[in-house]
């Protein structure tokens, strides 16, 4: 027997988002949110998990830009989406404005040089380029590490920490990745 008909539960859903109260406890609520096509539309299956999936870990995200942001991380098929939101949230809590001391910029807390060294359009700011960049950026670390730990650790440190560490028969971890690959499976383990 439901307790609520389908849009009462949207509407509790929404409000819980409004007021920041939606928990991983209640994710199973969220995934009600399908019911309301005014929300969700015009979101492909993935972009709607997506979404729902942002909502989840940073309740008070606002809905355009979590919408924005789906779309862009299912069009990024070379990275796990949920690496991908795990990043997001430990680089930037999905604020694309976010400037860091060192001068990373954006959801993705991507440095301008990369930026210039892949020839992307866009501020750095721009979600889609940001993301892009991102991604390019560990896919590499990837590439020379070839072990996604410390590709995370990389990208947050830098390479030449990384390597200098292990070089010295140090281990590189600041905990970095750890965290990332923490939410990632708690990310993976819903069933959305």
């Amino acid at each position: 027997m439901k307790l609520f008909r389908e849009s009462s539960l949207v509407a509790l859903v929404l409000l819980l988002i409004s007021v920041g109260c939606v928990t991983a406890m209640t994710y199973r609520a969220v995934k009600n949110i399908k019911a309301c096509p005014d929300i969700i539309a015009p979101l492909t299956d993935n972009e709607q998990a997506i979404l729902l999936k942002i909502i989840i870990i940073v309740p008070k995200v606002e809905l355009e830009l979590a919408k924005r942001i789906a779309k862009v991380v299912n069009e990024m098929t070379c990275v796990n989406a949920n690496l991908i939101l795990s990043m997001i949230f430990h680089e930037s809590n999905f604020k694309p404005e976010v400037v860091s001391p060192k001068g990373a910029m954006g959801l993705m807390q991507v440095l301008e040089q990369w930026l210039e060294f892949m020839h992307l359009p866009g501020p750095p700011t721009d979600i889609y380029t940001n993301i892009k960049c991102g991604v390019a950026v560990l896919n590499i670390y990837q590439d020379w590490f070839k072990d996604l730990r410390l590709a995370l650790i990389a990208y947050n440190r830098g390479p030449n920490p990384v390597h200098t560490a292990i070089v010295n028969g140090v281990d590189p971890d600041n905990g970095y990745a750890e965290k990332v690959l923490k939410l990632k499976a708690r990310l993976d383990s819903y069933d959305i």
